[in-house]
């Protein structure tokens, strides 16, 4: 009865969406890294009096964090994924660094604080470096769009060591995962509210096949998991998996076969 309550309110946040698909510098890629994944991570976290304030000099109560996980699918996008990814066995990742982060999961019987969803794919994401609109916070689950710095400020911005170069990295096409946190819905007409979300994304889409890396993705996310990372991104480094990349010399030379005869 629960998973059909919770199905039937989702119907109505499927127009919400914290990443936009960018047209700027549609045509860059980057290149392939063959050494360490570098993660990008972004946070938003939506404020609540709740949470947030003490009340009458009492302690601040613990955000929501017993979950119900309801769904996780591939967003649509104009190019193809490397390879069709399995949306069962990044469910339970998810679940299981939603574990390992002290959230605890819906036990028969009880009413989830927050429902957990999660999408998938690749795609220009809002460059969070650039002046131009960009993402700031949420308002009952919709983004707020802010029109960012003026032009002088943008480019003072441009000027601080290092910031160019990341500027350049975001614009890149990106393979991500978004996670959500919703706020369980008190009656079935409450309005959906986004509590935080967390995106991470690797570059090099049209090489990267997203089932080898998206564990090592939710790991350097997941300590992020309903807090603010520091600046606009930061970037987490994980060991590639075993066999994504081989660089070394042959073991083996295999002569070319002799014409017949011969």
């Amino acid at each position: 009865m629960k998973t059909v309550v919770l199905r039937a309110w989702w119907r109505g946040v499927g127009a919400f969406s914290v990443i936009g698909l960018t047209l700027l510098f549609s045509s860059l890629r980057a290149p392939q890294n063959t050494g360490e994944l570098d993660v990008g991570v972004r946070t938003i976290i939506e404020p609540d009096a709740k949470f947030d304030k003490k009340v009458k000099g009492k302690p601040v109560p613990p955000r929501p964090r017993l979950y119900a996980m309801l769904q996780v699918q591939q967003r649509t996008s104009f190019d193809k994924l490397v390879k069709p990814v399995d949306a069962e066995m990044m469910a339970l990742e998810v679940a299981r660094q939603l574990d390992l982060q002290g959230f605890k999961r819906v036990q028969p019987k009880q009413k989830p604080e927050i429902v957990i969803t999660a999408e998938y794919g690749r795609g220009m994401l809002p460059n969070p470096y650039m002046g131009d609109p960009a993402i700031e916070s949420l308002d009952n689950g919709v983004p707020t769009v802010t029109h960012g710095a003026d032009a002088l400020k943008q480019l003072m911005r441009q000027r601080a060591p290092g910031f160019e170069a990341k500027l350049q990295k975001a614009s890149y096409e990106k393979l991500f995962i978004e996670v959500k946190a919703w706020k369980y819905p008190a009656s079935p007409g409450e309005k959906p509210r986004v509590m935080w979300v967390a995106l991470m994304n690797v570059d090099d889409p049209d090489h990267r096949d997203l089932n080898g890396v998206f564990k090592e993705m939710l790991a350097a996310g997941a300590p992020y998991f309903d807090s603010q990372v520091e600046g606009e991104e930061v970037d987490v480094f994980k060991p590639l998996p075993e066999g994504n990349v081989k660089v070394g010399t042959p073991t083996e030379v295999v002569e070319p076969a002799k014409p017949a005869g011969k």
